[in-house]
């Protein structure tokens, strides 16, 4: 939901997952990997199909209410466009967490 142009996810299985990518109107598909899952911490994937992308986000707790979510990513996009598609997809996530998906 709050990456915007990402549709169609399904699951293959434990680990593999298929997609559709609607980057600036163009369809693309393809398939990512999770290759580490530690529960409420940690999460980290590749796209092995194309390889454009890797990365993993970690979940780490501030206080009862706060948590700080760091986010590290590795592609082959232009870096002020991954950037600014980065911030519109992580206010997108908080604003997700937070209850307002009418804001999505």
């Amino acid at each position: 939901k709050f990456i915007t142009p990402l549709r169609n996810v399904k699951r293959i299985d434990e680990t593999h997952f298929s997609y559709t990518w609607h980057p600036n109107g163009n369809e693309q598909q393809g398939v990512f990997q999770i290759v580490l899952r530690v529960p409420e911490r940690r999460i980290a994937w590749r796209s092995p199909s194309d390889g454009f992308m890797s990365g993993v986000v970690c979940f780490e707790s501030r206080s009862n209410e706060d948590t700080e979510v760091t986010l590290k990513i590795r592609s082959i996009f232009d870096p002020p466009s991954l950037s600014r598609r980065v911030e519109e997809y992580l206010g997108n996530f908080k604003r997700l967490v937070e209850g307002d998906e009418t804001a999505l």
